[in-house]
C-alpha cells in the first residue's frame, strides 16, 4: 500500500455517472482552407478523403462555420453529392460485411444544417448509402417539405417535424437502433442534450439496412440558387457496459464521488475492454489499479481520502501511456490488454472464468492528497 501512496505523491490523478457510454465512429468540423471540399482529409475515423466531384468543388468549404470549430461545408451545384467513407474495421459490432448496420447496436448521428441565404433548393441533407450502390436513409430537409425530417428511401416513407424551418441553422440528432429484421430511427431538432432521452420529434421503423458511406447533397431548385450548409458532423455508437459496480467512493474536492465503468466485451479472447473514470478534479494525474479480489479499506488505512475497494495482489497500470491526466473534464480512460494484467511485478493473461476488479486512483488536492473511484468487477468468459 505504501508504494502506491508514494507513487501518487510523486505524480498525480480526475468524474463518471454510471450511464450510457459512447464511442466516436467518425467526426468532421470542416476545418480546411476555404475552397473546394474535394480531397479534404481531416476529421477523425474516416477511411478516405472527401470526394466532391472531378473538379473537387461540388461542395465548398466556406466561412464562418456553425459549430465553433473551423469552417463549414456548403453545396454548390444542384444534386451533386459529396461523399466520404468512415472506417469500419474498428467497429466489428456494427460492421458486418465491412458495412455498418444489419445487426444489434445503436448509432447516433449529429450535425448542424440549414438552407443557405438566397438558396431555392427544395431538399438538402445527409444520406446513408453504400458506395456505388443504394441510398437507404436521408436525414435533413425532404423534397418540397421545407421542414426537417427523415426519409426511408427504400419504402419512400417521409416524416417531418411540423413547424421546423430549414432556413434556420438547426442541430439534427438521429438515433438508429439496428436490430435483426428491422431498424428504428428517431430524430430530435435542437435538443438540449447530446443524446436525448426525451420523446423524439419524429420516429419511424425502416427495413433492416447496411451502409458504408455518407453523402451531403441538395438541389431541385428549379433553376434557382443552390446552397445547403453542413457542419459539426459526428457519428457515434453506444458502447456496452460490462461488469458490476460495487463499493462506495468517498467525495472528492469537486463535491462528487468519482466513478469507474468498464466498456466493451467480457469475452477474454476478444481482448476489448476500456476502463473509464470520471467526476475527478480537473488536470490531475491518476492510474488504474487491478486485483483478483474485492475489499474495503476506508481511507486506505489512513493514507488517502478515498476507500480502497481491492484486496490481495494489487497491480498498477503505470507503463508507457498508462499514467493518465484527468484533463479539463475530470476524466480519463484506458484500453486494456487482457493478455497483460499487471500482477506481482509482471503481467498475467486473463483466462475464461477469471474475475478482475478495477479502480482508479487519482490526485485530489485536499486532505491526504489522493482519492479513489468505486470499483467495477468483471468476470470474463
Amino acid at each position: 500500500m505504501k508504494r502506491l501512496s508514494l507513487f501518487l505523491s510523486a505524480c498525480a490523478l480526475a468524474p463518471l455517472a454510471h450511464g450510457q457510454a459512447y464511442g466516436t465512429i467518425c467526426s468532421e468540423t470542416f476545418d480546411y482552407p476555404v475552397g473546394g471540399l474535394g480531397d479534404a482529409a481531416g476529421g477523425t475515423g474516416w477511411n478516405a478523403p472527401w470526394y466532391s466531384g472531378v473538379n473537387l468543388d461540388d461542395a465548398l468549404v466556406t466561412t464562418p462555420g456553425h459549430d465553433g470549430t473551423g469552417e463549414k461545408c456548403t453545396t454548390q451545384f444542384p444534386d451533386a453529392g459529396s461523399f466520404r467513407m468512415p472506417e469500419t474495421g474498428p467497429h466489428p459490432d456494427l460492421a458486418p460485411n465491412f458495412n455498418f448496420g444489419s445487426g444489434d447496436g445503436v448509432m447516433w448521428i449529429t450535425f448542424t444544417a440549414g438552407r443557405a441565404a438566397g438558396s431555392t433548393d427544395d431538399y438538402g441533407g445527409l444520406s446513408l448509402i453504400t458506395q456505388f450502390g443504394s441510398e437507404f436513409l436521408f436525414i435533413g430537409a425532404p423534397y418540397q417539405t421545407y421542414e426537417w425530417g427523415i426519409v426511408d428511401v427504400v419504402s419512400g416513407n417521409v416524416i417531418t417535424v411540423p413547424g421546423s424551418n430549414i432556413d434556420q441553422t438547426t442541430t439534427l440528432v438521429v438515433r438508429i437502433d439496428f436490430a435483426q429484421g428491422g431498424d428504428v430511427v428517431d430524430l430530435w431538432i435542437d435538443p438540449i442534450d447530446a443524446h436525448p432521452t426525451t420523446p423524439s420529434d419524429a420516429n419511424f421503423s425502416v427495413a433492416d439496412f447496411q451502409w458504408n458511406e455518407v453523402r451531403l447533397q441538395s438541389g431541385e431548385n428549379q433553376g434557382g440558387s443552390t446552397g445547403f450548409e453542413f457542419d459539426g458532423l459526428l457519428i457515434e455508437k453506444e458502447l456496452p457496459l460490462i461488469g458490476a459496480n460495487y463499493c462506495t467512493a468517498a467525495s472528492n474536492s469537486t463535491g462528487a464521488s468519482a466513478a469507474i465503468e468498464a466498456i466493451g466485451s467480457d469475452i477474454a479472447a476478444a481482448n476489448s475492454v476500456t476502463l473509464r473514470a470520471a467526476s475527478m478534479p480537473s488536470n490531475q494525474f491518476g492510474i488504474f489499479i487491478v486485483a483478483p479480489s474485492q475489499g474495503f479499506i476506508p481511507g486506505l488505512g489512513g493514507t488517502s481520502n478515498g476507500n480502497l475497494c481491492l484486496s490481495g495482489s494489487i497491480g498498477r497500470y503505470v507503463g508507457a501511456g498508462q499514467i493518465l491526466s484527468t484533463g479539463l473534464d475530470g476524466g480519463f480512460q484506458l484500453d486494456l490488454d487482457l493478455a497483460a494484467i499487471p500482477q506481482g511485478g509482471g503481467t498475467v493473461a486473463t483466462a475464461p472464468g477469471q474475475t478482475w476488479n478495477f479502480q482508479a486512483w487519482y490526485r485530489d488536492g485536499v486532505g491526504l492528497g489522493s482519492n479513489l473511484t468505486d470499483g467495477v468487477s468483471v468476470t470474463f468468459q
